[in-house]
């Protein structure tokens, strides 16, 4: 087999997988779709590996993230993780005991700003890239 023609053949599978996957989990990826309508996702994808995952990746405000939070509970699904105070970002992974499909989530807040604390004077090694020899000579 030509590497092209198994390089087309692993493609063909892993869109078949992924097919059977959204078929399988049709109803409930139609249902949070309609849930969640409002907000705008970076990524709301079916990817199938070794556990198929619904990848939801979205950037917003807190209220987002609590419609995201209270329909995914409401579909029986927990969180890996809590999200930390005063972070810019939260991922976690959603398992359900209903359902097989895990949830993949990444939130990226847009409430977030940066703030002057104060001065910090750090001495830190400074580096630069010195080459042994002259590339510029290559084609002369």
């Amino acid at each position: 087999m030509s590497k092209s023609t198994e390089m087309v053949s692993v493609l063909k599978t892993a869109y078949e997988k992924r097919i059977s996957v959204i078929k399988d989990n049709m109803a409930l990826i139609d249902e949070i779709a309609t849930e969640l309508a409002e907000i705008k996702f970076t990524t709301f994808e079916v990817c199938a590996g070794d556990k198929p995952t619904l990848d939801l990746c979205f950037t917003g405000k807190k209220k987002d993230l609590e419609l995201v939070w209270r329909t995914l509970r409401q579909h029986e699904y927990e969180p890996n993780v809590r999200p930390a105070a005063k972070e810019p970002s939260f991922a976690t992974h959603w398992h359900s005991n209903k359902h097989s499909l895990v949830v993949w989530m990444h939130f990226a807040s847009e409430e977030c700003k940066p703030v002057y604390v104060g001065m910090r004077m750090v001495e830190r090694p400074h580096y630069e890239v010195q080459c042994d020899s002259d590339l510029g000579e290559i084609g002369t």
